[in-house]
């Protein structure tokens, strides 16, 4: 196991490489942002938002994935208060002993704001099922939640006619996911190449649900994303003051519940992750000692 020079991030990362000097993509990113023109790349949004405008009789201008996190949280308070958007929040639903009071008081703040939310909410029986055999057969137990997460947002967009789908950080670039990368820096149409929602759904097929009981877990084909002009646009990417202690910041100021339970707890350091539940901490220091013991 070889670990970036910079971060300590191992190379352990799904579709990651390194650089011959040690440096992970998500440094390499980062030492690049220092010579970003910041402004030309606002009015790149800009311009960007423009060749999408609002169809007529609708009243949504694009949707945001959200939890009620930091990052959604300043995502929609960014388009709406500086840019004039109007999104539409749409957010995947933990079955109730799953998600945590502070995750419920977060969305509901962001209600409060004046957003309007979309909750989607795959049947619990079928989310437990998933979220167990995940674990037994590839020690992640959200082998199947992270695909029905990243599945809810296109597929409502398609639903509701709306074609234009705001993102935040770009998993190749901020992350280092490299497969994920699409023709600039803020396409994020390539974002069905990821490690998790590349692995399918053979194996949960194969648990006894059928295709129809799967359908919340089924990211849009390529095809779909054509059919009904569908762009992913990474708004991390635009922001030269993106990142998580930011983000949080800017997010705290506007009612948003930060984690009390410690360090020690979590691994966070700043109580800023994970908010809306608690299995997430728990599943990131197991893969992190599974692969240990794998490459040890």
């Amino acid at each position: 196991m070889k670990y970036c020079k910079f971060c300590l991030q191992p190379d352990t990362r799904p579709n990651t490489f390194f650089s011959v000097d040690g440096v992970c993509p998500a440094c390499t990113y980062f030492s690049a942002t220092k010579h970003v023109d910041w402004q030309e790349r606002f009015e790149i949004l800009q311009d960007l938002l423009a060749q999408h405008p609002r169809r007529k009789g609708q009243y949504h201008d694009c949707i945001i994935g959200v939890s009620g996190g930091k990052d959604s949280t300043r995502q929609a308070l960014f388009l709406r208060d500086k840019l004039g958007v109007n999104p539409l929040l749409v957010t995947l639903s933990y079955p109730p002993e799953q998600v945590t009071e502070r995750g419920v008081e977060n969305l509901s703040n962001l209600i409060n704001l004046g957003f309007d939310v979309v909750v989607s909410a795959p049947a619990p029986q079928t989310w437990r099922t998933l979220k167990q055999e995940g674990f037994r057969q590839f020690t992640n137990s959200f082998r199947s939640t992270e695909m029905a997460l990243f599945a809810s947002v296109p597929q409502i967009a398609i639903k509701y006619g709306i074609k234009l789908i705001m993102w935040g950080e770009n998993p190749g670039l901020q992350l280092g996911d490299m497969k994920t990368l699409g023709r600039n820096g803020y396409d994020g149409n390539s974002l069905r190449y990821m490690n998790t929602l590349s692995s399918g759904l053979d194996w949960m097929l194969k648990c006894g649900f059928t295709k129809s009981e799967l359908t919340p877990y089924v990211y849009p084909g390529v095809e779909e994303f054509e059919k009904h002009n569908l762009q992913i646009v990474y708004l991390g990417w635009f922001l030269g003051d993106w990142s998580l202690v930011n983000n949080a910041e800017y997010s705290c100021t506007s009612g948003l519940q930060i984690r009390t339970d410690g360090v020690e707890k979590t691994g966070d350091l700043y109580g800023v992750t994970a908010l809306d539940e608690d299995f997430t901490p728990i599943n990131q220091l197991i893969k992190g000692g599974f692969k240990y013991e794998v490459q040890r």
